[in-house]
């Protein structure tokens, strides 16, 4: 295997120009400008410039700005929010962090909201007149109680560019800078064996697999297309690593031409973070993916759906998540509550929506708006309000442009009934009548087409005693009648009755003294005529008596007058 020696094949700095490049390059590593990762929409997007001090992180936008959220999370951390306040700084000394390596992310609302319709299915333009907001991320490591701050670094090519802590005078490092020469192959170049290129590589390298090595620091690749337009050229690069201290490391594919890092894998990630199977199933955390998205873990494996508000819109974020306990979409944003949850084992169908929009519920065929149906004899509807305080409440309420009809049936046969709901009654009709069987009036009236039965069993009653009939005949006798209509009777019919007062100061009956009972009324009368025929019945005897004394009179009187003669 041969090997080259760098010192022979590694090219000179090529120009003055490209030092230059090189060290405003450090220089912007060090005040860390970042530009805003934004949808294509906002290719206007101002950028914020981001300062790191010992104890401070710093940015300043370059634009109005609304709500400003700051998210932070450790390596393998849950995250944290902070809400920013202008200037925008989050300091160690008021929220200190534990040493590690954090990412964050900014997020800038715009100055004016958007506005969404309840009924719109995507998110409109957001408004012309206001700024659009923005996102911007990177990566800080804190190293006792203090965030680590890039060195200056050797440009590239210079001796002590791999070990970012090397502070060599910049004479001596100027002395050692490499002074090989360009190479230029004009014909196929065909190397059988491995390859290694940088700074950092060695006579005898040990390759191992590697075909390829890159070896020194901030190693890239890039794909540059020098097509002109209106061929495709944009310019990409796979790319190792933060190039600043205390960065990140990861591997990536950067758009170099817009300036960001589309696709990232952190170091540190499980195996098998990211799988395609040969038949295009994704993997996330499995080898073999059983759909074509397979997302496994210990633990809840769930996808969130986080609406940021740099649209203008209002923040949202949602949760669909599922574990041995439920399948569940949880409102983050509204406090962590679930919504909607599926606990295992529910009955197939027990939510199935038609393409009609129908909605069945333990029925994959659903015949109705809603269609509830159990096979087992547990179909039941509860409207369970569980409100602490007391009060009267609408818990079902059916509205319909005319009238409506609910209709009560046994079975699949023709036996049911219907009820009937007008702007005047409401009704119960059994089928194939053809008439109602009872309908109560809007004025409080009651209509039946058979008996008007009342419980009126012993069964039924206790503190039984005699009613003093006489006593009632007495004041039936003095108990005023009248002739009256009724108020909300809008036919205006004649009565003729007492009135319920009279009755209930005269009698104590009833639990109102605005209403009478059909018994009370009955048993009025029954009593009136008990006490009548009593005394019909002594008034017969008595007059049984005087006839009697009357017939004995009127023999005596003959016998006289026989006698007499």
């Amino acid at each position: 295997m041969h090997h080259h020696n760098p010192s022979q094949s590694r090219p000179q700095p090529r120009t003055a120009a490209l030092l230059m490049m090189a060290t405003a390059l450090a220089a912007s590593l060090l005040c860390q400008s970042v530009q805003a990762q934004q949808p294509e929409a906002a290719a206007s997007a101002a950028a914020v410039t981001v300062r790191l001090l010992a104890q401070r992180l710093e940015w300043t936008p370059a634009a109005p700005h609304g709500r400003a959220v700051l998210r932070v999370a450790r390596d393998g951390g849950t995250p944290q929010d902070f809400v920013l306040r202008s200037p925008l700084v989050f300091s160690l000394q008021d929220t200190p962090l534990p040493d590690g390596r954090y990412v964050y992310e900014l997020t800038l609302a715009p100055a004016t909201n958007a506005v969404r319709r309840d009924d719109a299915a995507v998110a409109p333009a957001a408004p012309a007149a206001s700024p659009i907001g923005a996102q911007f991320s990177g990566y800080v490591t804190v190293a006792g109680g203090s965030f680590v701050l890039p060195p200056q670094a050797p440009p590239r090519g210079e001796v002590g560019a791999a070990d970012s802590t090397t502070t060599a005078p910049a004479a001596i490092r100027a002395s050692t800078r490499m002074t090989t020469k360009d190479q230029v192959v004009a014909d196929d170049h065909i190397v059988q064996g491995s390859v290694c290129t940088g700074l950092d590589c060695v006579n005898n390298e040990v390759f191992g697999d590697d075909t390829l090595r890159l070896k020194e620091n901030n190693t890239r690749i890039g794909f540059w297309d020098t097509r002109l337009t209106p061929f495709p050229n944009n310019r990409w690069t796979l790319v190792a690593n933060d190039t600043s201290s205390g960065g990140a490391s990861y591997m990536a594919i950067e758009d170099a031409t817009g300036a960001k890092l589309p696709a990232r894998w952190m170091a540190g990630a499980p195996a098998h973070s990211l799988h395609v199977s040969p038949q295009g199933r994704v993997g996330i955390r499995t080898a073999v993916p059983a759909l074509d998205l397979h997302m496994l873990t210990t633990d809840t494996p769930g996808v969130r759906l986080e609406q940021s508000n740099t649209s203008g819109f209002t923040a949202q974020t949602w949760d669909i998540a599922g574990n041995e306990a439920n399948f569940f979409v949880r409102d983050v944003t509204g406090g962590s509550r679930l919504p909607l949850r599926i606990r295992p084992g529910a009955p197939h169908s027990s939510l199935d929506i038609a393409g009609s929009g129908n909605v069945g519920l333990g029925t994959p065929r659903p015949v109705a708006s809603l269609n509830l149906r159990r096979s087992d004899g547990t179909g039941t509807l509860l409207i369970d309000n569980s409100a602490a305080a007391p009060a009267t409440r609408v818990q079902m309420e059916l509205q319909n442009n005319g009238s409506i009809a609910a209709r009560l049936a046994h079975g699949t046969g023709s036996a049911y009934w219907t009820q009937h709901t007008t702007t005047s009654s409401v009704s119960l009709a059994p089928s194939g009548s053809g008439s109602n069987a009872l309908s109560v009036q809007s004025s409080g009236g009651l209509v039946i087409a058979g008996t008007l039965s009342q419980g009126s069993s012993r069964t039924l009653k206790h503190d039984i005693t005699a009613a003093p009939v006489h006593v009632i005949l007495g004041e039936v006798a003095q108990l005023p009648l009248y002739a009256w209509r009724y108020l909300s009777d809008l036919n205006a019919s004649l009565h003729l009755g007492p009135m319920a007062e009279d009755v209930h100061h005269r009698f104590q009956l009833g639990a109102s003294p605005q209403t009478l009972a059909p018994s009370d009324v009955a048993g009025l009368a029954a009593a009136t005529v008990q006490a009548l025929h009593q005394k019909l019945a002594a008034k017969d005897e008595e007059l049984l008596a005087l006839a009697e004394r009357l017939s004995v009179l009127e023999r005596q009187l003959q016998r006289k007058r026989g006698g007499a003669q």
